[in-house]
């Protein structure tokens, strides 16, 4: 698997700086290694989030600040268009852990199944005190994703990858849904006739 992917991963003043650095620690370790971490600093930041930003070594991070704080819609869709020719693009929040073998089951699951353009997966939840509290699990099936999308999420968002063509065909994070930026898109999409898994 020679495929680059893109992880978008936006941070904002409010991020808590140890959860910030799992998060970043836990995509930086991927078993699959052929990625770009595209990080969005979405406004000022705290000076404990700064610290860790500019204690990154590894070049495939690549740093955009922006001034002002504009949500997370407008920080992925900068990120898409300044991400471009990816094959894959995953996503990631600041806040998550990935399991370290995350991208590459993903990319392994969409190189075997070419009909598939979103892919999502299961995720442990974890309270405040950073003790699992359940799993949190969606359908499976394309039908199903698409059948239950008028009454629940089918995504958990920072589980997500596309595939480039997604984001090629200038599909785009809807500015207007605040808060459920990711749920307009999945709608978006599924009216498109993209198929999700």
């Amino acid at each position: 698997m020679a495929e680059r992917v893109a992880v978008l991963m936006s941070v904002y003043s409010q991020a808590n700086p140890a959860w910030f650095q799992l998060a970043l620690d836990s995509i930086l370790c991927q078993s699959y290694s052929n990625l770009d971490l595209y990080l969005m600093l979405d406004g000022p930041q705290n000076c404990f989030v700064d610290s860790i930003i500019n204690n990154i070594c590894d070049n495939r991070v690549k740093v955009i600040a922006s001034p002002q704080n504009h949500g997370l819609a407008r920080a992925l869709n900068s990120l898409v268009d300044i991400a471009q020719g990816y094959e894959y693009y995953a996503r990631m929040d600041a806040d998550d852990i990935a399991l370290p073998n995350r991208l590459e089951t993903q990319i392994k699951f969409l190189i075997n199944n070419p009909d598939i353009d979103v892919l999502g997966s299961a995720c442990i939840e974890i309270g405040n005190d950073n003790q699992g509290t359940g799993l949190l699990s969606k359908p499976l099936t394309n039908k199903e994703l698409r059948n239950g999308i008028s009454i629940r999420n089918p995504f958990v968002h920072p589980t997500v990858i596309f595939r480039g063509k997604v984001f090629a065909d200038g599909y785009r994070y809807p500015v207007e849904e605040y808060f459920v930026e990711d749920y307009g898109l999945w709608v978006l999409l599924q009216r498109a006739g993209y198929k999700f898994a």
